[in-house]
């Protein structure tokens, strides 16, 4: 286990986005490919490609996706993860069970917002809505 001393963590503490910068723009020039090619990236602004899904993302073309950058630049499966890999996000605008809108009525009783609205719209907004994604490498839109 690492111990950090005041003074290690007041000179972290001094750490900012330039210095950040200029470790990214080093580590694009180091050995490592997957740490120079991250570098790239953000350097050149190249990012990865996401695209979002209504459904689980499938195997096969993730798959595939990973057989071809792995051919590409001759890497290992291992490595291949820290530029192909899905996800899902969750969003839900409004929860009326962590953070509830209250209504005080005119005969003093209070009500939920959502219990009190007829409007669907606050309804839907309080819908959990799940999308999926897949990111990989711009590059492997060429082939």
């Amino acid at each position: 286990m690492v111990s950090f001393d005041e003074d290690a963590l007041r000179i972290f503490a001094l750490l900012d986005d330039y210095d950040v910068l200029g470790a990214i723009k080093s580590w694009q020039f180091h050995s490592d490919f997957v740490l120079s090619s991250l570098s790239k990236m953000i350097i050149n602004r190249d990012l990865l490609k996401i695209i979002l899904l209504d459904e689980k993302a499938d195997t096969e073309k993730l798959a595939d996706y990973k057989n071809k950058l792995m051919a590409l630049y001759s890497i290992s499966d291992k490595e291949v993860a820290y530029f192909i890999f899905k996800g899902k996000l969750k969003n839900q605008a409004y929860n009326k069970e962590s953070e509830p809108i209250s209504i005080l009525k005119k005969d003093g009783t209070i009500e939920n917002l959502v219990d009190s609205s007829d409007q669907l719209q606050v309804r839907a907004l309080s819908k959990a809505v799940t999308k999926y994604f897949i990111c990989f490498p711009k590059v492997l839109l060429d082939t």
